[in-house]
Formats: structure tokens, C-alpha cells, sequence
């Protein structure tokens, strides 16, 4: 079983401070933790990733130039085709969570992985 990152104090729970609640709180509390619950799969997946791997200073990174960011500079509210608002990461959040967690996991020797890590956070702007 993986260690918990967010009792390892790695990643704040996923708040969604800014985001315009009006246009999805018809939806009902179910459809809204279906929502946080994918995110925080991503996010918690990444952190677990780079936890597994070695790499706290990197997972430390991902929690406080990503994760910890405005929730209108990681998510936007599209309307899916049940009609129903949903939060999703933004395009470049989304892949950089992936790469980061494939990066993490990969068989590569551990200094070209954290150079890819750093590279990755860096190119996507983080």
C-alpha cells in the first residue's frame, strides 16, 4: 500500500477557491465528489509516483508550484454531454501530472528521471 501523501503534508486537498460554483451546484453532491475524486486520483497518483521513486524533493516541488496554485489557473468548467458542469484540469496540468507520474515510474537511471522531472515543470511553465 502507498503512503498517504497528503498525511505526508505533500499535497493540499484539492479546494476550488475562485471557481465559479454557480454553474455546478445544480449537479448535487454526488456528481461533485465524482469530480474532486478523478482529480484527486491524478494528483494523489503523481504525488505516489514520485514518493515510490525517491523523489521528496520533487514531489515537494509538484505540491507547491502545481497543486498549490489558484484552482482557476489548474481547472476549467466544461459542460458535458449529460448537460451537467464538470471541473477537469486544464490541458497542460492534466499532461504534465501524467508525464511527471510516467517519469517517476520509469526504468531510466534515477538522474536523467529527476532531469526530466525538472525539465517537464519547467516547460509546462511551473
Amino acid at each position: 500500500m502507498y503512503p498517504d501523501p497528503f498525511k505526508l503534508g505533500a499535497a493540499p486537498p484539492i479546494t476550488h477557491s475562485g471557481v465559479d460554483r454557480r454553474m455546478w451546484d445544480d449537479r448535487g453532491d454526488k456528481a461533485r465528489l465524482q469530480d474532486e475524486e478523478a482529480l484527486s486520483t491524478l494528483a494523489v497518483s503523481t504525488l505516489a509516483a514520485l514518493y515510490e521513486a525517491g523523489f521528496t524533493v520533487e514531489m515537494e516541488l509538484v505540491r507547491a508550484r502545481v497543486l498549490s496554485r489558484n484552482s482557476l489557473l489548474l481547472f476549467d468548467q466544461i459542460r458535458g454531454d449529460d448537460g451537467r458542469w464538470h471541473l477537469v484540469y486544464k490541458p497542460m496540468v492534466e499532461l504534465l501530472l501524467l508525464h511527471l507520474r510516467e517519469a517517476a515510474a520509469s526504468e531510466a537511471p534515477t538522474d536523467e528521471r529527476r532531469e526530466e522531472i525538472l525539465w517537464a515543470l519547467e516547460a509546462a511553465g511551473f
